[in-house]
């Protein structure tokens, strides 16, 4: 015997294959957004490394300012050094960085010392008084200030220091010396000026004597001349004196 499904019982029937058929559809849907990965969360921000901190960037100011008042280095060789540094810093781990940060601070207080002040007004004055041969010459002297350690530096410096103070008691005794032959010459000058005088006064004093001597003399010839005028002058008509008396004597 067929049995035939009444209306409530197909509505069941179709109730349940329609919740079926979604749950079938959304089952793999749902297992698939549980196993979707989450958005992964935002990136951290990268640690700071040492050239980025303060103390870095007030290092290489410092530095930057010093190569402006040195008197080492020239335009060429500062570009140069600043190079070299950039490529050395690059290839570096943060440790050797950390490492070159606290060299270089030391450094720097060696050159920004009140003795490498001196130093440089010193080595600024010598070298005004060279010629450009003779200043690159002395450069070829100095330390290498890019190369050095902080305790090089000192020894060159204070090396540096006891050259400077040499020179300097070298000038000084150089110029009490010229000093006293300036003294020595001014002295002699003013010697001969005054020898010259005195005989120049001496010499016009002889010549007026002498001129003097000559008025006096003429003067003194004069009247001699004048007295034996005198006398010679009444004896002219004196019988005695007449040469015509004299031819004839029976004038007598």
């Amino acid at each position: 015997m067929r049995i035939r499904p009444t209306d409530g019982g197909i509505r069941g029937l179709r109730g349940r294959a329609i919740v079926a058929f979604a749950a079938l559809t959304a089952w793999p849907f749902g297992i698939a957004c549980a196993q979707q990965p989450k958005p992964p969360a935002s990136r951290p921000a990268p640690a700071k490394g040492v050239a980025d901190s303060q103390e870095w960037q007030d290092a290489r100011r410092a530095f930057q300012e010093w190569l402006t008042v040195q008197q080492i280095y020239t335009e060429q060789e500062i570009q140069k050094i600043v190079n070299d540094l950039q490529l050395r810093v690059a290839r570096m781990t943060e440790q050797e960085r950390a490492a070159f940060l606290v060299d270089m601070q030391a450094r720097l207080a060696v050159l920004n010392s009140d003795q490498a002040r001196q130093a440089r007004a010193w080595m600024g004055e010598t070298m005004s008084r060279l010629t450009p041969a003779g200043q690159q010459k002395f450069r070829q002297q100095l330390p290498d200030v890019a190369k050095m350690s902080a305790s090089e530096l000192q020894q060159s410096l204070a090396a540096k220091q006891l050259q400077m103070q040499a020179r300097q008691r070298d000038q000084a005794a150089a110029a009490r010396l010229r000093t006293q032959q300036n003294q020595i010459v001014m002295q002699m000058n003013q010697q001969r000026q005054t020898a010259f005088q005195d005989a120049r006064q001496r010499q016009q004093s002889a010549v007026s004597s002498q001129a003097t001597n000559r008025v006096q003399q003429g003067f003194q010839q004069s009247q001699q001349n004048a007295r034996d005028h005198s006398f010679y002058a009444p004896g002219a008509n004196d019988p005695l004196f007449n040469p015509y008396m004299w031819a004839n004597p029976w004038v007598w």
